[in-house]
């Protein structure tokens, strides 16, 4: 079984991506990618550039608007850089669509050590509707205190 988000790189090396855990799409047929990748920031807007204001709890995930600008809101999942900072413990960062609620399993995951000046990783996440809004996006929450960001480099409708 397959996991939704999951990537699969073929021996001729074109990559693929799974939405939802059963159907597949090959990236460069489906997948739009930028021509510079897009800094996605949580709210509020006056956030510093490139930190989240809400690190996320258990109770509490920061939320990630996409739609817009150069994603459009009609988009469905974003393949993206997420770096991880600024964390004094080990831990993870769990990647959600924004309109999931808080399921039991990530979607996209990625862990991080502590004391790390920063930690990186490609990740795909499928999108959701972010709460209050008619914006898709997606929810993260990191279970240590940590700063984060994600750089959209591809979407897909």
């Amino acid at each position: 079984t397959h996991a939704a988000g999951e990537l699969y790189v073929e021996t001729d090396g074109s990559l693929w991506y799974t939405p939802d855990g059963t159907n597949w799409q090959k990236f460069g047929s489906s997948f739009n990618f930028l021509s510079t990748p897009v800094r996605v920031l949580g709210a509020p807007a006056t956030a510093e550039p490139g930190i989240p204001a809400n690190t996320g709890t258990p109770s509490s995930p920061a939320y990630f608007q996409v739609g817009g600008g150069s994603i459009p809101n009609t988009a469905t999942a974003i393949l993206a850089t997420i770096v991880v900072y600024g964390s004094n413990n080990a831990g993870y960062i769990g990647l959600y669509p924004a309109d999931a609620g808080l399921p039991l399993a990530p979607i996209a995951s990625m862990a991080y050590g502590g004391n790390q000046a920063f930690t990186s990783a490609t990740v795909s996440v499928k999108l959701g509707n972010v709460p209050g809004t008619s914006n898709k996006g997606f929810a993260a929450l990191a279970f240590t205190g940590v700063k984060f960001s994600f750089d959209v480099s591809a979407y897909t409708i």
